[in-house]
């Protein structure tokens, strides 16, 4: 497992900050590609519970955390839909 550090976690907010209205779509779109089945969970968790700017911070982190690795070299397997399955019903268990 590779460390992701807060240098890696800064350059993506500020990457991220610094992108003009045309190269957003272009870097969501990236993650989108990259993971699909996480890009749709986290516009969709909690839709119910959460008002819209929760969920744009929600998936705004999401993103951040993904561009993160990849500013660090790390490869992260392509979440699949079981696994968010398996982990929603973990969390469920816990609360």
């Amino acid at each position: 497992m590779k460390l992701i550090d807060e240098q890696h976690i800064n350059s993506a907010v500020t990457a991220a900050n610094n992108l003009s209205e045309e190269e957003i779509d272009g870097f969501v779109s990236r993650f989108k590609e990259a993971q699909p089945n996480l890009f749709v969970f986290l516009l969709a968790v909690c839709e119910d519970e959460l008002n819209d700017e929760e969920i744009e911070s929600l998936f705004f982190t999401g993103v951040i955390i993904w561009y993160a690795t990849e500013l660090a070299g790390a490869h992260v397997p392509v979440v699949t839909s079981e696994t968010l399955e398996e982990v929603d019903i973990q969390n469920a268990e816990l609360l």
